[in-house]
């Protein structure tokens, strides 16, 4: 198996376990009897949020592929590292946060455990925290940006 083949696969194995933790709070919102609708949303935000930061360390991986034929990877490692790595972990945890959200959601839903306040508060909240993901959303895509243009600068040809 080829780097690329493996990238290939990899990639296909994680979209298809952030489609399967979508569909989690999609069907609660669908089934559900409304009680656990703004923990939904914000599971939603999450896997979201969860999917940009995918598509980012992708975006890590493929300038690492770009700096490895050029055989400047070596003296990149370390930048490529401090980008990709909090991109990957924020992939992890609002992975993670989608499923307790959802499941918080659910508990909500059938076994009465219910937070003290209003389902309008709590889509106030979830808007809140939608907010709070574009935020980082836009924040990665910056911080990829400018090691893509950093990178640029540092590889192209002298005239």
């Amino acid at each position: 198996m080829t780097d690329a083949e493996f990238k290939q696969a990899e990639g296909q194995r994680i979209l298809a376990g952030l489609g399967a933790i979508a569909a989690l709070p999609g069907a609660g919102l669908v089934t559900g009897t409304g009680a656990g609708a703004p923990l939904f949303a914000a599971a939603l935000c999450c896997v979201a949020l969860a999917y940009l930061f995918w598509l980012y360390t992708d975006g890590v991986y493929a300038l690492s592929v770009h700096l490895k034929r050029r055989a400047a990877l070596g003296a990149w490692r370390s930048r490529l590292l401090a980008v990709g790595i909090p991109f990957q972990v924020t992939t992890l945890i609002m992975a993670i946060l989608t499923v307790l959200l959802t499941l918080c959601g659910f508990a909500g839903e059938r076994a009465d455990i219910a937070l003290p306040i209003s389902v309008q508060a709590g889509f106030a909240l979830a808007l809140g925290w939608g907010l709070v993901c574009a935020a980082l959303a836009f924040f990665g895509q910056v911080a990829l940006g400018r090691l893509r243009r950093a990178a640029r600068m540092a590889i192209a040809p002298q005239d």
